[in-house]
């Protein structure tokens, strides 16, 4: 059965939803945050998600815990942006870890982190900052080049992180197979 047809049955709602309501609260409560770095570990619930129900669960708990976490525990104001960011995180989450688990399974998650972190965190997220904050009558451009150091820091510091984690949890432990059995 394929993983679009398996985010539907009940069983694996009901996991998808404790993987989202686990990524509100670990990024919400559990992460360190400044102005515009973010580090925490909400990343491995949608990780968890990619890697059990692909691309669809993925998208799915990463919009969904945006949109849940801005709605209930608001920090600042709500922008489409990072919805949209989240779910292509999600994305490629799903599209990286729900694969055959002896594909060359550490390089597969060094490309996920490394095209997220450069796409999505240090591209995308950083342009959404730009275009929300700072002085409006300096170009949106010249904004993004002013936040971008920032970002890469965080992206330098998180990748290794992201890396560890999700090899311990994925690869060593094969938590993805253990999670499908239960």
């Amino acid at each position: 059965m394929n993983s679009s047809r398996r985010i539907f049955e009940f069983a694996h709602m009901l996991r998808l939803s404790v993987l989202i309501a686990l990524q509100v609260v670990m990024s919400r409560f559990l992460s360190f945050s400044t102005f515009s770095v973010k580090l925490g570990f909400g990343f491995v619930p949608v990780m968890l998600a990619g890697a059990l129900y692909g691309v669809p669960g993925g998208l799915v708990c990463a919009a969904l815990s945006d949109i849940i976490g801005a709605l209930l525990f608001p920090i600042g104001k709500y922008f489409i942006g990072y919805t949209i960011t989240a779910a292509l995180t999600g994305v490629l989450y799903g599209y990286f870890f729900s694969t055959p688990k002896n594909a060359l399974y550490p390089v597969r998650i060094l490309l996920a982190y490394a095209i997220n972190a450069v796409v999505v965190t240090m591209g995308l997220n950083t342009l959404c900052i730009a275009y929300q904050y700072g002085d409006k009558s300096i170009s949106i451009w010249a904004r993004f080049l002013v936040y971008l150091p920032k970002r890469a820091i965080e992206a330098a510091v998180m990748l290794p992180v992201q890396f560890t984690l999700t090899y311990l949890l994925m690869y060593r432990m094969r938590l993805d197979e253990k999670l499908l059995k239960i």
